[in-house]
C-alpha cells in the first residue's frame, strides 16, 4: 500500500496578550493551504498594510483551484480574508514592501526562453496587478531565483531601490548591482552604478535608505568577503563608511529614531570584533559600544536573526532561526531593551509547542505582532499581542514561570510548578534522560553530554511542556 504524506500550510490568526507575567493563547479563525515541498522559506513573507490588516504571501495550494500559486493574501484583524490574489507567471516572492497607499511591491522573476530574469511588480490594494506601473525590462540581470539575494527599499520620494547581483563574465552594458526605480516603475537613469571596480562580484541582502538619502547596502562577494557599504543619494560610493562583517553575511537592518543602525544575519564578527548575529552601529558605522549582547544569538552557524523591528519605547524586536540569547533561551524570537539586555520573551502554550522556526515577523501596532512560521511540518500565520477578544482562552506562562530548565556550569536544573515527570530528548531524537520531579525540581549533571539542542519535556495531568536548552 502506498502511503502519501501531504504538508499543510495552515494560517492560524491569533492573539495573545503582551504582558511580561503572562499571555493568554486564543484562535481567531484558519485557513488551510497545502505547502508546496519544494518552496523554502524565504520566499514566505508576512506584512502589515497602513490599515492594520496583515497580508502574507508565498507558494499556496488552493483546493477549489486544484494547484499551487504563488499567493499574496489580505486578512482583516479578526483573520478574515478579505482579498487575495495569484499573479500569472512568477517564481517566488524574494522581497516585498508596501507603499503608504497600501500597494504592495515585490521582487520576483520569471522565465523567458528558459532563462529566470529579475522583474519588480506592483499590486494595487485589492491585491490586483497595477497595469500601470512598468515591466522592469532593465533587470533581467538579477537573478535571485537563482542565488537567493535581492533586496528592495523605499525612500522618501517612493523611489524604489532594488538590489541585484553582479556576476563575473561578460555583462550587459546596463547591469548594476543596484537599481533605482522611479514611483511608476521605469529605471532611474541618474541613479549611478557604485561598485568598486576590484570587485566583480556582489550579492545584495539588504538595502536601507537614510533620511539623509544615503542608502546602506549589505552584501557578499563570491569570495565569501561580507561588508555593510554606503551610496551617497546620486548612487556614488560613500568612502568614508565601510563596515566589514565576518564568519556570515548581513540580512536585515534598521535605522532608530536616533540615526543608528540594527543590523542582524549570521555573522559572528563585525569591525572585527565579535558580535553574534546583532549589533548596532552608530551613524558613522562604529561599533555602538552601549549596546551589550555579549554572546549575542549564539555561534551556531546555521542560526539567523531574519527579522528586526522597533518596537514600543525604543525596545528592539528580534525574530527568525534564534534559540538562545546571552545563553538564556528564547522561543525564536525575543524583544530587547534599549542597552541589549533581554525586556521580553515568551513560552508558547502546548499549540505552539513545535513551532521550530520564525520565517517572517513584523509589527503591526505597539501592542501586535504578527509571526509566519514552521510548527513542525506546517506553517502558521499568526498574531501576538493586542486586546482579548471573546473566546476559549488558554492560560500561558510569561517568562518561564511554570517550568523551567536551565544550565548551571555542567548542572541541568530542572523546575515544575504543576509536572510530576520529565523527559529529555536530543536534537536527533535520542531519549537521554526522564524521571520524576522530587519537590517539583531535580539537578541533572550533564557534563559528558555532547555540546547541543536538548528538548525537555514536564509531564502533568494537564497535558505537557516543553522547553529547549543549548548546551555549549
Amino acid at each position: 500500500m502506498k502511503s502519501t504524506i501531504t504538508f499543510v500550510l495552515m494560517f492560524f490568526i491569533l492573539r495573545l496578550s503582551a504582558q511580561p507575567d503572562g499571555s493568554v493563547a486564543q484562535i481567531l479563525s484558519e485557513s488551510e493551504f497545502v505547502k508546496c515541498p519544494y518552496s523554502y522559506p524565504e520566499s514566505y513573507h508576512i506584512f502589515p498594510d497602513k490599515n492594520g490588516n496583515i497580508v502574507a504571501v508565498g507558494l499556496l495550494f488552493v483546493k477549489e483551484e486544484n494547484g499551487f500559486n504563488w499567493r499574496a493574501i489580505r486578512f482583516n484583524n479578526e483573520g478574515k480574508r478579505i482579498a487575495e490574489s495569484a499573479p500569472e507567471g512568477l517564481l517566488a516572492f524574494y522581497k516585498v514592501l508596501v507603499q503608504e497607499d497600501n500597494k504592495i511591491i515585490f521582487l520576483t522573476s520569471t522565465y523567458e526562453n528558459n532563462v529566470p530574469y529579475g522583474k519588480v511588480m506592483r499590486l494595487n490594494e485589492d491585491l490586483s496587478v497595477d497595469n500601470t506601473f512598468t515591466s522592469a525590462t532593465e533587470l533581467r540581470e538579477i537573478m535571485p531565483v537563482l542565488y537567493g539575494a535581492g533586496a528592495l527599499a523605499l525612500d522618501k520620494q517612493n523611489r524604489i531601490y532594488v538590489g541585484a547581483t553582479k556576476r563575473m563574465g561578460p555583462e550587459p552594458e546596463n547591469e548594476r548591482f543596484i537599481y533605482r526605480l522611479l514611483p511608476n516603475g521605469s529605471l532611474d537613469e541618474d541613479f549611478q552604478d557604485a561598485l568598486p571596480e576590484h570587485v566583480s562580484n556582489f550579492f545584495t541582502y539588504g538595502i536601507t535608505v537614510q533620511d539623509d538619502g544615503k542608502i546602506l547596502v549589505s552584501g557578499v562577494t563570491t569570495s565569501n568577503s561580507s561588508s555593510i557599504i554606503r551610496l551617497n543619494e546620486d548612487g556614488s560610493l560613500d568612502e568614508s563608511f565601510h563596515v566589514p562583517l565576518a564568519e556570515g553575511n548581513a540580512f536585515s537592518m534598521l535605522i532608530d529614531d536616533q540615526k543608528r543602525i540594527l543590523v542582524g544575519g549570521t555573522f559572528h564578527y563585525c569591525n572585527d570584533e565579535p558580535a553574534y548575529k546583532i549589533v548596532r552601529l552608530l551613524p558613522d558605522g562604529t561599533t555602538d559600544a552601549s549596546f551589550i549582547t555579549g554572546s549575542g544569538f549564539g555561534d551556531y552557524r546555521d542560526y539567523k536573526v531574519r527579522n528586526l523591528w522597533l518596537h514600543e519605547n525604543g525596545k528592539i524586536g528580534v525574530s527568525g532561526e534564534v534559540y538562545q540569547y546571552k545563553g538564556a533561551y528564547v522561543r525564536q524570537f525575543a524583544i530587547l531593551n534599549d542597552d541589549g539586555t533581554i525586556w521580553q520573551t515568551y513560552q508558547w502554550s502546548n499549540t505552539f509547542d513545535n513551532l521550530s522556526s520564525v520565517y517572517s515577523m513584523c509589527k503591526v501596532d505597539d501592542d501586535k505582532l504578527a509571526l509566519f512560521g514552521l510548527f513542525g511540518d506546517t506553517y502558521k500565520v499568526g498574531v501576538i499581542g493586542g486586546p482579548v477578544v471573546a473566546g476559549t482562552t488558554e492560560q500561558v506562562a510569561g517568562n518561564n514561570q511554570i517550568s523551567n530548565a536551565w544550565l548551571n556550569n555542567s548542572i541541568l536544573e530542572l523546575y515544575s510548578q504543576e509536572s510530576e515527570t520529565y523527559e529529555i530528548y536530543s536534537i536527533t531524537g535520542q531519549l537521554c534522560a526522564k524521571g520524576i520531579l522530587k519537590d517539583h525540581k531535580e539537578s541533572l549533571s550533564v557534563a559528558a553530554w555532547p555540546n547541543s539542542l536538548y528538548t525537555v519535556y514536564f509531564h502533568s495531568p494537564q497535558g505537557y511542556t516543553s522547553i529547549k536548552v543549548i548546551k555549549n
